[in-house]
């Protein structure tokens, strides 16, 4: 730049924006050799729109490319500038002084109070390389001016190499500086449901975990843990929990979890009937508020129903006033294979009532309940036979009429399907009846020789 005429340099100084020294220093080669270094020492370390900022933020690990260029550009930086410890640590930008993380998390400790370095960044994106340049360039690897410390980023962002180097490079295992939360990274990735990157730190020796306190602290708030069961068998792997975990986890429908606990070796308590039966009924109040989660419970389910609880407990799920039916379909197979008692409550009347608030998808799968039902010994009670056979002779409501003429086919195809000598009074009832409505209609709604 000292080759440079005075003017130029001036304009370049104090007219000239970064892009337009780019766009100088391509021009040509020779012109390039002058500009450059000016241009990284007036833009490299600035704290607003730093070269070192410019070059992490553009790295992405997807595009090797960008971080081939990014480290480019930052051994550009040590080449032509005066690097200092203090320099590496400067405060950024508001408008870089932000993460998006997502999905948002409680545990997130990022707020506008945090000052986030390069060495912030890169650790969030796992950018090792660059990570590895920035220690060695002399940034501190604790980053005493923030809050949080880029170790507590890399585990959030379960960036587990990274994770291990900056603690090779003696990062503190602590979450957050000034906090009366003494909780380290360790406890982070399990909250995060990080059961790899947990095992990982644990191995190192260098974060210290006591295993039963970790899980009094993880079931603290079990609802807002992930279902990690990974997490929960690492926890419990040397340490005896109490069957009140499994309550926990069952009331939060975190099934998985509760599935790694029901396998778990070490337990301070057998689970006897009375337990299995009482952590069964916990399972069933959980899926009438959250059916959509049906799939998840039914090894839990079986589980239950294996060592020893009581199968007529699946009756809970007829007792709230509308049933989700494509729910049902994966719950009730483990009840009624365990023996569930259908005659001690009237599943069937209750499963074949029409429901005006059922969609047609919701409808399908109430008759395919209401078969599941008759396959399993159901009887057929007057309430079902009123459903089936009422509406056929009155006139109504058509989509009524509909539902009891679809119930009615399936009572029948049921019934044709039972040996005559192996009728049930039930069944023999159904049939006479149906018989006098067709009496009554004057034709056969249903053919019924087999009767």
């Amino acid at each position: 730049m000292d080759k440079l005429p005075y003017v130029p340099s001036s304009i370049l100084w104090e007219m000239l924006s970064a892009c337009d020294l780019e766009a100088l220093a391509r021009t040509n080669r020779l012109l390039r050799c002058n500009v450059e270094p000016f241009l990284y020492r007036r833009h490299a370390i600035v704290d607003w729109g730093s070269a070192i900022m410019w070059a992490v933020d553009m790295a992405d690990l997807d595009e090797p490319e960008t971080c081939t260029t990014a480290l480019a550009i930052l051994d550009k930086v040590k080449q032509f500038c005066d690097l200092t410890p203090s320099a590496l640590d400067l405060l950024c930008s508001p408008e870089q002084n932000y993460i998006n993380i997502q999905p948002p998390h409680p545990f997130v400790l990022v707020d506008d109070l945090c000052t986030l370095t390069a060495l912030h960044f890169a650790a969030w994106k796992g950018l090792d390389a660059i990570v590895e340049w920035l220690l060695r360039a002399g940034a501190s690897v604790n980053c005493e001016s923030s809050a949080i410390n880029p170790l507590y980023l890399a585990v959030l962002n379960d960036k587990a190499s990274t994770a291990l180097s900056l603690l090779s490079h003696g990062a503190s295992p602590v979450v957050r500086r000034g906090s009366q939360n003494s909780l380290n990274v360790f406890y982070l990735a399990c909250v995060m449901g990080y059961a790899s990157l947990a095992e990982q730190l644990l191995a190192t020796g260098s974060v210290p975990a006591d295993l039963p306190d970790v899980l009094q602290c993880y079931s603290t708030d079990v609802s807002s843990r992930p279902d990690a069961p990974a997490v929960v068998e690492l926890l419990t792997r040397d340490a005896g929990f109490p069957n009140s975990l499994i309550e926990d986890f069952l009331c939060a429908s975190k099934w998985q979890s509760a599935l790694a606990l029901l396998k778990a070796k070490k337990r301070r308590n057998r689970i006897s009937r009375t337990t299995a039966t009482a952590l069964l009924d916990c399972a069933c109040s959980s899926l009438r508020y959250n059916p959509q989660k049906a799939q998840g419970a039914n090894l839990v389910i079986r589980r239950l129903l294996h060592v020893g609880a009581d199968p007529d407990v699946g009756h809970e799920f007829f007792d709230s006033s509308t049933s989700d039916f494509p729910a049902l379909l994966t719950l009730l197979p483990p009840f009624l294979e365990a023996g569930m008692d259908l005659t001690a409550k009237d599943a069937l009347g209750i499963a074949s009532a029409y429901d005006r608030n059922q969609d047609e998808e919701g409808a399908s799968a109430q008759l395919e309940v209401v078969r599941l039902l008759l396959r399993h010994g159901a009887p057929i009670s007057p309430a079902t036979r009123g459903d089936a056979l009422d509406s056929l002779t009155k006139w109504g409501n058509q989509e009524r009429k509909k539902w009891a003429h679809e119930l009615c086919g399936a009572l029948v195809e049921h019934c044709r399907q039972v040996p005559k000598r192996q009728r049930r009074e039930d069944i023999t009832a159904f049939l006479g009846r149906l018989s006098d409505t067709n009496k009554q209609l004057g034709h056969r709604a249903f053919d019924i020789d087999f009767f």
